[in-house]
């Protein structure tokens, strides 16, 4: 987990990190599998090259040091962000997410 601080209204929020091809990924919207139950990351946005740093904290686990355009975690591709949808899913069990 990942709490950031959104552009616009300027409030913070909790989402999903994941790792995939050697990288860390904030996961903005997840498929659901209804038959399984399983959640799939659809729309991600690379943390690997956004500043962030590690803490300790029981609920997350980086802070993102800079506000992010909820256009970007809508999957709306800027300069400066890598925004992508996973073609092959990356199973991860269900939890809780907040967004």
């Amino acid at each position: 987990m990942i709490t950031f601080k959104d552009q616009e209204v300027g409030h913070f929020h909790l989402i999903d990190v994941i790792e995939h091809e050697g990288l860390q990924w904030l996961v903005s919207t997840w498929l659901v599998d209804h038959a399984t139950g399983e959640r799939y990351p659809d729309k991600v946005v690379c943390l690997s090259v956004l500043p962030h740093q590690v803490v300790e904290h029981p609920h997350y686990r980086y802070v993102v040091t800079n506000p992010l355009p909820k256009s970007v975690l809508d999957g709306t591709e800027q300069v400066g962000y890598v925004v992508k949808r996973l073609p092959v899913p990356v199973k991860t069990p269900i939890g809780r997410t907040h967004h």
